[in-house]
């Protein structure tokens, strides 16, 4: 359990900031550097496909063995690029790099969420470090751009992941792939192999980044945030009517997430939260096993998108308004993922991975790998967008949950011994 929590964190880490920007190094260093900036959307958004290919392909096999190994395959190409980063640096630009670095992000969690899928509590592990690499994350990359250097805990993850969590997470995992080599998934060999997932990840991740980046080139006027919110909620329908049964209501819920997370944390985040961040995290996730709700999640989203316009007016701002509503998320982000928990590993994984790419609302708020405090409420626009994609995810959602559920054939945990 320790060892798919904090795999799942160090993946994350990977996905959601960039490599090191101690590796730049020659006259283009600050030409790589904003490169880099421009470029991390992508990395990510290729990261998190590569991480639903992996996840449909590996949770197919008989053998519990080829999860783990694709798991530990991306972790072993994560490890390679921060041992020789710096050397290959001169040789490539950080943005191959950074590009390298997602890839082995997402094939690390593809394989991961098909190897924990066996047990519930393993996946709740999964979940759990994957959400807390997001709060994390906001300090490495706000720490590695900012305009002074990182001190404190924020500077043991500045080339994040720090190959101090890298080395021993690598050897658990290796232990963990050692173990259940023989573990067998009891399942009916299928000829047809799962691509509407893929096809889903394809449309789901790309969308949204691809709207971000032509608002950011053609503005920020009422008809570009009305047609890529409308896009935006689409691309979400198709994605999930692509998943099986219900599986999609998760990425309803996880679209919401990403929009409203946008209008409410504040950047950079504080570090003393971190903690009951991670709290509410678990807290929610129990939350959602006990008693879980999709319809109750969203309404719970809409409320906060609905505070987000009320703290966000440019006029009167709500003091602590930002630390109040990231606690709240923090407990709402759980409660989503554990009361809509798909049954199939790849949507569990797309699920995740739109929670590393950005949507519409970062390109109004400008805020990504900004310092400035005064940007994290000041403008009640993203909070009506986020509350508009919002109410387009519930209707969504609605009409996904009158689909059949789907059951996956049976996965149950073997070990064969000789």
């Amino acid at each position: 359990m320790i060892t798919a929590l904090v795999s799942a964190v160090v993946g994350g880490l990977a996905l959601s900031t960039p490599v090191s920007l101690a590796w730049a190094r020659g006259s283009t260093a600050t030409v790589q550097i904003e490169l880099l900036a421009t470029n991390m959307p992508r990395a990510a958004a290729i990261g998190c496909i590569a991480g639903v290919v992996v996840a449909v392909f590996a949770s197919i096999a008989e053998s519990l063995i080829v999860p783990w190994v694709c798991a530990l395959s991306g972790m072993g190409l994560l490890l390679l690029n921060h041992l020789l980063g710096r050397s290959l640096s001169s040789i490539a630009p950080l943005t191959t790099l950074n590009y390298i670095d997602s890839l082995a992000g997402g094939i690390l969690l593809g394989g991961l969420v098909a190897a924990v899928s066996v047990r519930l509590v393993l996946t709740i592990a999964f979940l759990l470090g994957s959400i807390i690499s997001v709060s994390v994350g906001q300090i490495s990359a706000v720490s590695g751009y900012g305009s002074m250097a990182a001190h404190g805990i924020a500077s043991w993850f500045v080339d994040s992941p720090p190959l101090w969590l890298i080395w021993p997470t690598a050897v658990a995992m290796a232990w963990c792939t050692m173990r259940y080599r023989h573990g067998k998934r009891y399942a009916t060999i299928s000829v047809d192999l799962p691509l509407s997932p893929i096809l889903a990840a394809v449309i789901g991740v790309n969308i949204p980044v691809l709207g971000s980046e032509w608002m950011v080139r053609n503005g920020t006027e009422t008809g570009d945030i009305v047609f890529a919110t409308i896009l935006t909620v689409l691309a979400a329908l198709v994605a999930g009517r692509l998943l099986p049964g219900r599986d999609g209501m998760l990425f309803q819920l996880s679209i919401t997430l990403g929009t409203v997370g946008i209008v409410i944390v504040p950047i950079p985040l504080p570090l003393w939260i971190i903690p009951f961040s991670i709290l509410g995290n678990l807290l929610g996730l129990l939350a959602g096993l006990w008693r879980g709700s999709p319809v109750a999640a969203m309404l719970m989203l809409m409320a906060l998108a609905v505070f987000g316009v009320a703290a966000t007016s440019p006029t009167d701002p709500v003091p602590g308004a930002a630390i109040a509503g990231t606690i709240v998320l923090a407990f709402i982000t759980g409660y989503c993922f554990s009361a809509a928990l798909p049954k199939h590993s790849s949507s569990v994984m797309l699920g995740v991975a739109l929670l590393f790419v950005p949507g519409v609302v970062v390109a109004m708020k400008g805020r990504m790998f900004t310092t400035d405090p005064e940007l994290a409420l000041n403008n009640a626009t993203p909070g009506l967008t986020a509350l508009a994609i919002a109410a387009g995810c519930m209707a969504n959602l609605l009409i996904l949950r009158r689909r059949p559920v789907v059951e996956p054939e049976p996965a149950e945990l073997s070990l064969v011994t000789k």
